[in-house]
């Protein structure tokens, strides 16, 4: 008899038993690193007995309306930092905790979450910051690459903090081309306006002209639009001649049979494909970056091999439009290995340009290539960059806390992190780990290109990072600090308008110490990273005890005892500009003396008060001058006129 209870005894006593079971956390909450603004989520998994209620608590203090299996926190502030667990309670009452989970969050960068910028989807790739409508305001121009029925996006700036997407109907051709892979901007025409080269993928190059009225007209004439000039990855614009017109470069990926191309600017709208250089033949390429790595005055050019095998290769500039490929025994490290892009900047202040390499390929690491100040470059082992083995895209340069010296941030495809990598001086680099825009690339993984840029001229630079697969770009306002700053705008003359190439020197006492900076303006390459403007972080330094300019022209400008927390706008000095009249016939024959390159608007007046525009000028001829002959008006033997550069 008691064998026979005996089955019936055990079943019962375990029903008792698991009736009493506490809930049981499976998945924990996981800690987390953000910025201001930013929305976060905690989620836990629990199992036990239903219903399950929820409660969490954050430093031992009660959320009371937080009771679902995730919390969710919008618009962060520093308020929201601190320990949280959630409490499981059973249907019986009975109570499991999770493990702790700490919320980290930054005041550096406050995330931003509202408006196109950031909700637009797309498959980004090349961006750039840039002023198109020369209203002091940096504007935002995005790519969208092969696997995106989209085009490319310009995002004009409202001054406020905000932006406001624009239409074809507003801008014209611009935002009309699909499938763009890289962008470059300078002014080809020196008419004070930005122009920009797109690439295209499997396709020959879009090239827009801007009309000076926030407008856009494609140019559909010039060598490099032919349609034999298939699948073109990268470009960049430089003044490889010294004519005062800045040239372009572009590489080509595979489909394009890697027939990387040089033209040449002939001033007068045009250009000519140079076809004695060295990178015509089939070097396959990612993409490409003009700098003067050896302080001759001539831009040098890198291009970055591909993950196909290709190598690197740099080029020097010898003048007269000859280029020498360089070898591993002419400059070291940097043509020894493959990279998707690249990006050069004096990052240790010792006057000469060193050069960061993003590879594609998992598993290889981060390339930081010294420049040695005699062409050769020593690649940089040293903790963090010989460790950090992500796949990377583009690096940006950038001093985002103004100490007077130049970070890094390096955006990493199929990767959970991007990397800010802050530096220390004395050529160490720390990896920052805190806040979001070294911790958002696990929402999508797919981190293509980034830049810096001032977008609400506070004096701090801002950081956009764009993602492929149909995701949306990230925005980063950088709160700023105690630190001082200086941006500096060059204005061309001699040299091409927008100065690309000049190099913007700045000296000043950081710290107790005497530092100089160098700012070289960049034509664009590398995915990501352009901005015309000279951004200078100051440190505790009240004023800038000199700023040189450096112009392509070979002319040299300097300022002293600059104030900081101010933006400059120096233009190149040169001959004065002067208008000869004189009588001929029936005719008055005017002779302009001016800056080569530079369109005027020549006016004319009656009374020296009311002035019209009767024609536009531009000089090309060598000796800076130009003719024009004006008829007389009802036979009025006098007339005054005046010639102004166009768009001032």
């Amino acid at each position: 008899m008691k064998s026979s209870l005996l089955p019936l005894w055990v079943p019962c006593a375990a029903i008792a038993m698991g009736a009493l079971a506490q809930p049981t956390v499976t998945q924990q909450p996981t800690g987390q690193s953000v910025s201001l603004g930013a929305t976060v989520s905690f989620t836990v998994t629990a199992f036990g007995v239903a219903p399950l209620a929820y409660q969490w608590q954050c430093n031992e203090q009660l959320f009371a309306s937080a009771t679902n299996r995730t919390l969710s926190l919008t618009n962060v502030t520093l308020a929201h930092a601190g320990d949280y667990v959630v409490h499981v309670t059973d249907a019986n009452g009975l109570t499991a905790t999770s493990r702790v989970a700490t919320l980290e969050v930054d005041p550096t960068f406050t995330k931003i979450t509202t408006g196109a910028i950031v909700t637009d989807l797309a498959d980004h790739e090349g961006v750039a910051w840039v002023d198109y409508d020369n209203d002091g305001w940096l504007d935002l121009f995005a790519c969208t690459a092969e696997d995106y029925a989209g085009t490319s996006l310009l995002y004009r700036n409202n001054r406020d903090g905000t932006f406001t997407r624009m239409s074809a109907a507003q801008v014209g051709s611009v935002v009309q081309i699909a499938k763009t892979e890289d962008c470059a901007w300078a002014d080809f025409d020196n008419d004070g306006f930005l122009d920009v080269f797109v690439t295209i993928d499997y396709g020959p190059g879009a090239f827009h002209r801007n009309n000076g009225d926030g407008t856009f007209s494609r140019v559909t004439q010039g060598p490099m639009l032919a349609a034999n000039n298939n699948d073109h990855r990268g470009v960049a614009w430089a003044d490889f001649d010294a004519d005062g017109f800045v040239d372009l470069f572009v590489s080509s990926g595979p489909r394009g049979g890697g027939k990387n191309a040089l033209y040449k600017n002939n001033g007068d709208g045009t250009f000519s494909s140079i076809t004695n250089a060295p990178f015509n033949v089939g070097t396959l390429a990612v993409n490409c970056v003009w700098g003067d790595y050896n302080n001759d005055g001539r831009p040098d050019l890198f291009v970055a091999g591909s993950s196909n095998g290709s190598r690197n290769h740099l080029y020097r500039n010898d003048g007269n439009g000859n280029f020498t490929l360089m070898t591993v025994q002419t400059a070291g490290a940097i043509v020894s290995a493959v990279a998707n892009s690249a990006a050069w900047a004096d990052y240790d202040n010792d006057g000469d340009l060193d050069l960061f390499a993003t590879v594609g390929a998992f598993g290889s690491g981060v390339h930081l290539l010294r420049n040695e100040g005699s062409g050769v470059f020593t690649r940089i082992t040293a903790a963090p960059f010989g460790a950090d083995r992500a796949p990377s895209v583009t690096g940006a340069w950038g001093d985002y806390d103004n100490d007077g010296d130049l970070d890094l941030f390096v955006a990493n495809y199929n990767s959970a992190v991007n990397y800010l990598y802050r530096y220390d001086g004395n050529g160490a680099f720390t990896r920052v780990t805190s806040g979001s825009p070294v911790n958002d690339a696990n929402l999508f993984k797919a981190a293509y290109s980034c830049a810096w840029g001032d977008y609400d001229n506070d004096g701090f630079l801002d950081l956009v990072v764009t993602h492929v697969r149909g995701n949306p770009k990230l925005l980063y306002r950088n709160t700023g600090n105690g630190n001082g700053w200086l941006k500096v705008k060059c204005v061309g003359t001699r040299s091409n308008r927008a100065a690309i190439g000049a190099k913007v020197r700045v000296c000043a006492a950081i710290g107790g110490q005497t530092v100089w900076q160098g700012r070289d303006i960049s034509g664009g390459g590398g995915f990501g990273g352009q901005n015309v403007i000279a951004h200078f972080g100051l440190g505790d330094a009240p004023f800038a005890e000199r700023v040189r300019v450096e112009w392509p022209s070979g002319q040299v400008s300097e300022l002293t005892n600059v104030a900081a927390r101010q933006q400059l706008t120096l233009v190149e000095e040169g001959d004065p500009v002067h208008l000869a009249a004189g009588r001929s016939g029936n005719e008055f024959a005017l002779t302009l003396r001016g800056y080569r390159g530079v369109p005027y608007v020549l006016e004319r007046s009656t009374d020296l008060w009311h002035w019209s525009a009767i024609t536009n000028l531009l000089i090309r001829q060598a000796n800076g001058t130009v003719s024009h002959r004006e008829p007389l008006l009802d036979g009025v033997a006098a007339g005054f006129f005046r010639a102004r550069p166009a768009g001032n």
